[in-house]
């Protein structure tokens, strides 16, 4: 606790500038949201089309997701809820990527999934 006379010097060296030098800096520490995983995570499969569930551990994030080899943003991609499905295919080979979102944290990493369509024909 300050005396007087130590509150007056106190405010004396800030005054000039002095006191701001002996105050240690003050670092934010912001969280990264986690990143996406897919169910099922990829694979070779014998359907038109595979409903994949997106998801992120982070409570409140969004994902952004897109099938057509772009790499998703926070603005860029198809907006789905955390926990939602997407319809994947048809085609040879489908690469689904996503990124999951939260206002005052940090976006998570871009999670990548190929998805092929094979029969054996």
């Amino acid at each position: 606790m300050l005396n007087r006379v130590g509150f007056r010097a106190l405010v004396a060296l800030a005054a000039i500038g002095l006191v701001a030098a002996m105050v240690p800096p003050v670092f934010a520490v912001i969280a990264n949201v986690a990143t996406p995983t897919f169910r099922p995570s990829g694979g070779v499969f014998c359907k038109h089309s595979v409903s994949v569930i997106i998801s992120s551990t982070t409570s409140g994030a969004s994902i952004r997701y897109t099938t057509d080899g772009s790499t998703p943003t926070s603005t860029h991609g198809t907006a789905l809820a955390n926990g939602g499905t997407v319809s994947v295919g048809p085609g040879p080979r489908r690469t689904l990527k996503a990124i999951a979102c939260k206002s005052g944290m940090t976006n998570s990493a871009v999670r990548s999934g190929r998805y092929e369509y094979d029969c054996g024909q």
